[in-house]
């Protein structure tokens, strides 16, 4: 049970500003199988601080400072990746790859899609049902997953960790996120949609740059954790829900 414990405690740490001990014996793919859970807690949260700005400000206002809270609260951890992963798959010349992931400067390309990502979702935040703010950190955290699994080493780093073979944790993810879904929405045929979309998805962009660069490394993931919520952002918008 203390496993279990640290665990969850650990992905809530890595995912999240709150400031709760890491135990580094842990640290890695294992905490994969909370990510779907504390992808809801970071979800419920920035729900709760949205209904609660909305008693304050119009709904532009309160949907800009929750998108920037949900930033925040998620420690900007996904889009420094974002950006690395956009200058990099823009580079010519491919033996540059590795070393334009490591740059810790962002490109003119990356700065520009940086841009784009964050007033798109902006956008489609605002046109959303607003359960939206719940269900999506629980759609690209569960395809994190999947990158995790289908993904090959690229170099050693923060993302080899998180690289694994183990369908246990594959698909009880794949049945949590579900069940979530189900909670949320109320509506078995759709959830499953969603959850089959994430998994189709993922597996295909890493794929991609599994191809493209010859492997996965942090910031591949947070590209497609970026990727993965403008997706969902769009399927719930089109969901009418």
């Amino acid at each position: 049970m203390k496993k279990f414990i640290d665990l969850f405690l650990d992905a809530v740490s890595f995912l999240t500003v709150l400031p709760v001990k890491r135990n580094s014996q842990y640290f890695g793919y294992k905490m994969f199988i909370f990510f779907p859970l504390v992808g809801f807690l970071i979800g419920y949260i920035c729900y709760s601080f949205f209904i609660f700005l909305r008693k304050i400000f119009n709904l532009e206002i309160s949907t800009l400072l929750t998108l920037s809270f949900y930033i925040f609260f998620s420690d900007f951890l996904h889009l420094d990746g974002f950006v690395d992963t956009v200058d990099a798959t823009f580079g010519k010349i491919k033996k540059c790859y590795i070393e334009i992931l490591k740059d810790p400067h962002i490109g003119v390309v990356g700065s520009i899609y940086l841009f784009i990502i964050l007033l798109v979702k902006y956008l489609l935040f605002l046109n959303n049902n607003k359960l939206v703010f719940v269900l999506t950190p629980v759609f690209s955290k569960t395809g994190l997953v999947f990158v995790g699994f289908f993904g090959k080493k690229l170099k050693d780093g923060i993302g080899e960790k998180f690289l694994h073979r183990n369908l246990f944790i594959l698909f009880f993810c794949l049945i949590l996120s579900l069940l979530l879904f189900i909670l949320i929405i109320k509506n078995v045929y759709i959830s499953l949609i969603f959850v089959c979309t994430s998994f189709l998805f993922t597996v295909v962009l890493t794929y991609f740059f599994n191809f493209k660069f010859g492997g996965i490394n942090g910031d591949v993931f947070g590209f497609i954790n970026e990727t993965l919520e403008i997706l969902f952002l769009i399927l719930f918008l089109g969901a009418k829900i």
